[in-house]
């Protein structure tokens, strides 16, 4: 069994590294933030090592969104990776998801968002700076 698990991360690093590098197309479809980041909280627990705890805050009323998973993989990798490397003495970083909705003043002051119901992906850490 830890075979196939290790032989299933390698095919997903694998593939989070095609679509990093361009080789491969994004692949956006319908997904939980959820799943996503508990998955991905697996894989950062180990990439982090022990000095930095990852905490997440899941709101299970969290909407679904159209996005490829690889890629929010890639993005939460590179920044736990960043703010491991900002906390040399040890820290927390903390991974929220939930609901929330932008109104016609946000969405005037930034270009391409439209108002309305989002997931919100936030991520953060212990560090000062």
């Amino acid at each position: 069994m830890d075979e196939i698990l290790l032989a299933g991360n390698r095919a997903a690093l694998t593939r989070q590294l095609l679509t990093f590098s361009r080789k491969q197309v994004a692949e956006p479809r319908v997904i939980s933030l959820n799943d996503v980041v508990a998955d991905a909280r697996k894989m950062l627990s180990r990439l982090i090592g022990d000095d930095v705890e990852i905490v997440t805050n899941l709101d299970a009323g969290a909407g679904s969104v159209v996005a490829d998973s690889s890629q929010i993989n890639q993005v939460l990798m590179n920044l736990a990776i960043n703010a491991r490397d900002a906390m040399p003495g040890g820290g927390r970083i903390i991974v929220e998801t939930s609901n929330t909705d932008l109104d016609e003043g946000y969405a005037a002051q930034h270009a391409g968002v439209k108002a309305g119901p989002y997931v919100l992906l936030s991520i953060a850490d212990t560090e000062r700076g």
